[in-house]
C-alpha cells in the first residue's frame, strides 16, 4: 500500500511542478536542462561500457577512471548542423581537464562506437565533433591528491 501512496504522491508532485514551470514560463528551460541531462548520462553510461570492455587497460587503470566517470566530469553537447544540414552535437570541451584524460575519454568513445554500439544505432546516432570550449562558469572541481592528474 505504501507503494501506491509513493506513487500517487510522485504523480501529483510532477503535476504541480509542470503547472508551477507553465505558469512561471519555465518550461522550454526545464525541457533544455532534461535533454542535456539525458545526453550526459548516455555519454557516461556509453563510457562505462567501454571501460568494462576495454582489455588493453589493467586493473588498475579501470579502477582510477571508473573513479572520476561521473556526471560532474562530462562535458556537455549542443545541437547543431553541419554543412550538409545534418544535425551534429558540437562537444565543449571542459578547460581544466587535462590532455591524459581527454585521451582517455576519446579511447573509451572509440571502443563504444567501434566494438559496443550496434550497427543500428550507428546508423541512427547523430555524430559527435569537438566544438567550442565550455563557457559554463563552473570552476575546476576540488580533487583527491590521487585525482588530480584529471586537471590541468
Amino acid at each position: 500500500m505504501d507503494i501506491v501512496k509513493a506513487t500517487v504522491d510522485t504523480y501529483f508532485d510532477s503535476k504541480r511542478r509542470g503547472e508551477m514551470r507553465e505558469q512561471t514560463g519555465k518550461t522550454n528551460k526545464h525541457r533544455k536542462q532534461c535533454v542535456r541531462n539525458t545526453r550526459i548520462a548516455t555519454k557516461l553510461d556509453h563510457r562505462l561500457k567501454a571501460l568494462k570492455a576495454k582489455k588493453s587497460y589493467n586493473k588498475q587503470l579501470k579502477l582510477k577512471l571508473q573513479r572520476i566517470l561521473t556526471k560532474e566530469f562530462m562535458s556537455s553537447d549542443e545541437s547543431d548542423t553541419d554543412d550538409n544540414g545534418e544535425k551534429i552535437f558540437l562537444t565543449k570541451a571542459i578547460p581544466w581537464q587535462s590532455d591524459t584524460l581527454t585521451k582517455y575519454k576519446r579511447e573509451l568513445d572509440q571502443k563504444y562506437e567501434t566494438a559496443i554500439q550496434s550497427e543500428q544505432a550507428k546508423r541512427q546516432s547523430i555524430k559527435r565533433v569537438p566544438g567550442p570550449p565550455s563557457t559554463s562558469k563552473s570552476k575546476k572541481p576540488i580533487l583527491s591528491e590521487e585525482d588530480t592528474w584529471i586537471a590541468k
